[in-house]
């Protein structure tokens, strides 16, 4: 359940950080 959930988060921050270096 934990491994889910860190899995999920992982994931929103991946984009969340993708989408910033894009803005460049």
């Amino acid at each position: 359940m934990l491994a889910l959930l860190f899995l999920v988060i992982a994931s929103l921050w991946g984009l969340i950080w993708f989408n910033i270096n894009e803005s460049d």
